[in-house]
């Protein structure tokens, strides 16, 4: 009877003993799937990174329209910079600006097309120029990307587009002379053609 009670008597204080401990030991780990362990779920990784990172995120995409308001605005500071260009057929007289301008060779109409001065109006926009003599080959940089033209040839590559033109370039009096459309597309500038006076501007 004596070893009856012991057992019993252990029995009961173990069951106490746990009943006092259980909670407090439990309450010491993370509850699977719940706030306290944010590795378990998915759903509660990513509410707690928009929480932490939307406002970075808003101020991000805030920055990003502000650059490109900003590159907006150089762009057209830069097309107000640009002189206005006004050449004529036949003319060896030119003007820039308000400033008038002696050509080396003058503006000619080929089969209906109108060819003018390159390295003049490039370099009035700002424009550099490459000349390989031996490919007969001029390069250079625009707004439109790179521009490579060979003379002779019905086309041209400005960035990584192919270009036809109206009329092939060609070189008069050591100067290179190319289609007036080719002018607007090669440089990204305005081309008007003037009719009544046989004049264009570029702008």
């Amino acid at each position: 009877m004596t070893i009856v009670r012991r057992f019993t008597i252990i029995f009961l204080a173990l069951f106490l003993t746990g009943f006092y401990f259980g909670p407090k030991v439990t309450a010491g780990f993370l509850n699977p799937a719940s706030e306290d362990d944010p590795l378990i779920t998915k759903k509660w990784v990513d509410g707690y990174i928009y929480e932490k990172f939307s406002s970075l995120h808003n101020q991000a995409l805030a920055l990003e329209q502000t650059i490109q308001a900003l590159d907006a605005s150089v762009e057209q500071i830069k097309d107000q910079a640009r002189p206005t260009i006004i050449l004529t057929i036949g003319s060896q007289t030119g003007w820039v600006g308000q400033e008038e301008k002696r050509l080396d060779v003058a503006p000619l109409l080929v089969s209906g097309r109108i060819l003018l001065p390159l390295r003049f109006v490039g370099e009035a926009l700002g424009v550099d120029f490459a000349w390989d003599q031996q490919s007969k080959t001029v390069t250079y940089l625009s707004r439109a990307g790179e521009v490579v033209l060979t003379m002779g040839q019905n086309h041209a590559q400005v960035g990584s587009e192919s270009v036809a033109l109206d009329v092939p370039g060609r070189v008069t009096e050591g100067r290179i002379l190319v289609p007036l459309r080719f002018i607007g597309e090669s440089l990204d500038a305005k081309v008007i053609w003037h009719g009544e006076t046989k004049s264009a501007e570029i702008r």
